[in-house]
């Protein structure tokens, strides 16, 4: 599953979530996107990696 989001016109957030690993006790998936901002006419690049756990 691809989450695509426009933001104020520049800036894009762009979400992809991962298969959904299980440990034996907890169930989790992880996520990672860019953030594109401009800013003067620059380009800047922010990766982040999440962790989101499901709890009974």
């Amino acid at each position: 599953m691809i989450l695509k989001e426009e933001i104020a016109g520049t800036n894009a957030v762009s979400l992809a979530i991962s298969k959904v690993y299980d440990d034996g006790k907890n169930k989790y998936i992880f996520s990672k996107g860019k953030v594109v901002t401009t800013y003067n006419g620059h380009f800047y690049y922010d990766y982040y990696l999440r962790k989101y756990t499901f709890i009974n």
